[in-house]
């Protein structure tokens, strides 16, 4: 068993071939190399003077605050058959916890009163506010009571590169049985009566391996050029059809779908579960592909995460979040500023609604660290392993870990990533066949939602099973798979396994 992540694990969650195998490892750390990436650490300390340079040398600065509005409260969801009396007193306990936060959102709001304020989304019950802010305005909010901490809202991407080619992979859709799926959807553990919720950009609901399995929609996007981000033009737009419907001028704007089709599509890890898809992704200029890709703020992708706890009316099994930074650091973030609301928001989704969250590691080959928000510890981390083999074949396995994901003690579990065939919208498919197919998709953007679609399949077999409880058993079921640049030992999934031998 991985014993260091399981400890991990049961730290900070709070109330967080067909064989089994039950397995010890160690954790190793290779040294130090020149030619390998290292971390940077980034969001762990604020520089107020920086920020204030931005903005009076270009007008204003993204800019995310973090409130001091208390310790999460869970909401009535009538989640695992609450009875009346516990559902009015979650229903009293998080309207004093709204309305505790919604004074200090109000009290920190009425600091830039008169300001523009361009772009401000301060939604309520959410720890954090954003807006492009002047300089004026980063300087009132820098020392106005209850605010915990200010920093510069980055953007940052999504954890998977691909290369668009036939679909020579179909027939085995990326080698499902290595993880136990023939054994699985044949013995009727296809995540029925679950839900999961994909944080990315976008999903083509109408898509034919899709179709009727999103049932919520959602938007929390940055307004990079004066329109708004989302569909209905402003930074926000929940509980209408069609709010996150994938972009559409690039080809990355296919992620969301992929990903979404990974965890609960016809062909997916989890082809019984519901999906709610949420874009939190923007579209700003990349300097890399020389045109617009979908990117995401820091203040999106938590405001997402934080409606899940709250407003959204759905218990899901998990949260998929395949996207991260391209720094990174070598320990644990929960303690910097701009990531504990969202560490405790995930502690909380698993303490008070036994919802997984499922983050992908990253893909900037750092052997000794992951991406943020990949290293905080309430998260399940995942990284990919790759084929041994180049072919399609039937007998090529996946082996090692794929040596640009994201390596380190943070890492939690491993799935498959390499290689990956899943469903894309038609109008994104360049491949030259227009079957709303794409494979070649390469990342622990792939690897997260076979874990994600694992816990909905999990929780269908074991209904009152927590965070934890389906953790150790995919942790203790799978394939022990050493990482060969740093001696790290983590288990690969096998979903078969784990509901078998649970």
């Amino acid at each position: 068993m991985n014993t260091a992540a399981s400890r991990r694990i049961t730290r900070t969650v709070v109330a967080l071939s067909l064989s089994a195998a039950i397995f010890s490892s160690t954790t190793t750390t290779a040294s130090a190399s020149s030619d390998v990436p290292t971390p940077r650490s980034s969001f762990a300390s604020t520089d107020v003077s920086a920020l204030v340079a931005e903005a009076h040398a270009a007008g204003t600065v993204p800019l995310a605050v973090v409130l001091d509005t208390g310790a999460p409260t869970p909401r009535n969801k009538g989640q695992f058959g609450q009875d009346k009396a516990a559902a009015a007193r979650a229903d009293a306990a998080s309207s004093v916890a709204d309305e505790r936060a919604v004074r200090v959102r109000d009290k920190v709001l009425a600091t830039i009163k008169g300001m523009p304020g361009k772009g401000l989304r301060a939604l309520a019950g959410s720890p954090y506010i954003s807006l492009k802010a002047t300089e004026a305005e980063v300087k009132a909010l820098a020392h106005a009571p209850g605010v915990k901490a200010i920093f510069r809202d980055e953007p940052f991407s999504q954890s998977s590169t691909s290369s668009y080619g036939a679909s020579a992979q179909l027939p085995s859709w990326w080698h499902y049985n290595r993880i136990g799926l023939d054994w699985t959807t044949k013995s009727g553990w296809i995540g029925t009566g679950q839900t999961v919720v994909i944080i990315d950009s976008g999903v083509e609901r109408n898509h034919p391996y899709l179709a009727g399995r999103v049932i919520y929609e959602a938007c929390f996007s940055t307004n990079t050029d004066g329109s708004g981000g989302c569909p209905n033009g402003q930074r926000s737009q929940t509980n209408v059809t069609g709010s996150a419907a994938p972009c559409t001028y690039s080809w990355g704007c296919a992620h969301g779908t992929h990903v979404a089709h990974i965890a609960a599509g016809q062909y997916g890890v989890a082809p019984g579960a519901r999906i709610i898809a949420i874009r939190a992704s923007h579209k700003e200029w990349s300097t890399k592909t020389r045109g617009y890709e979908p990117m995401y703020s820091w203040s999106d992708v938590a405001d997402a995460l934080w409606f899940v706890y709250g407003p959204l009316p759905y218990t899901p099994a998990s949260v998929n979040m395949s996207l991260g930074t391209d720094n990174g650091t070598t320990g644990y973030c929960d303690g910097a500023p701009a990531m504990k609301p969202m560490a405790d928001g995930i502690a909380a989704l698993s303490r008070d609604y036994r919802t997984a969250t499922i983050i992908a590691s990253g893909n900037a080959n750092f052997y000794n660290g992951v991406s943020f928000p990949a290293c905080i510890s309430t998260a399940i981390t995942v990284g990919n392993t790759t084929l041994q083999s180049a072919t399609s074949s039937a007998d090529a396995v996946y082996g090692n870990v794929s040596s640009g994901s994201n390596s380190g003690p943070q890492v939690d579990l491993l799935a498959p990533g390499t290689d990956i065939c899943s469903a894309v919208p038609t109008y994104l498919d360049n491949d030259g066949t227009a079957d709303g197919l794409a494979c070649g998709y390469i990342g622990t953007s792939m690897a997260a939602p076979q874990v994600a679609g694992a816990y909905a399949v999990m929780r269908q077999s074991r209904p009152s099973s927590t965070v934890q409880d389906v953790f150790l058993a995919l942790n203790r079921r799978g394939t022990a798979v050493t990482d060969s640049r740093n001696g790290l030992v983590r288990t690969r999934i096998s979903v078969s396994n784990a509901v078998y031998y649970w």
